[in-house]
């Protein structure tokens, strides 16, 4: 990774760090409330691929699940919030969303100035990987 692609990377979770606490309402460091939440993302995607993978049965998946989004909303604050933040049981994406009708009326009621990381489908993406892509890497 070259200066310039780390620069970035650490300039955009910083970005990102801050609008999750703006949105939650969350404290502290934007810097260190992306990392926190790019952890919690991350074990959850590990439960989401071993539960495809067959490697847990659903009941260790919802207990998994429990634990970790309880873990999460330590950190944010969602369900005091009302901020319907939900597990994406696909392992191919992001494990941690927000509800696309919840962003969009965020956006609408900020008059455009609501900028949050989505999906492909428009979904709110509490803790995206910002690391450059491996053609970026080879450049």
């Amino acid at each position: 990774m070259t200066n310039a692609q780390r620069t970035q990377m650490y300039a955009s979770i910083r970005q990102h760090g801050e609008q999750i606490a703006k949105v939650f309402g969350a404290s502290g460091d934007a810097v260190t409330l992306a990392k926190k939440l790019h952890w919690i993302e991350t074990a959850m995607h590990r439960v989401t691929t071993d539960y495809c993978n067959g490697v847990i049965d659903g009941e260790q998946y919802e207990l998994q699940e429990t634990k970790i989004l309880d873990r999460l909303d330590k950190v944010l604050g969602f369900r005091k919030s009302g901020i319907p933040v939900f597990v994406n049981g696909d392992a191919r994406g992001y494990a941690l969303k927000i509800k696309t009708s919840w962003i969009n009326d965020q956006y609408i009621k900020s008059k455009g100035t609501f900028r949050l990381a989505t999906d492909m489908g428009g979904y709110g993406i509490i803790a995206p990987d910002f690391t450059p892509n491996d053609q970026e890497y080879n450049k």
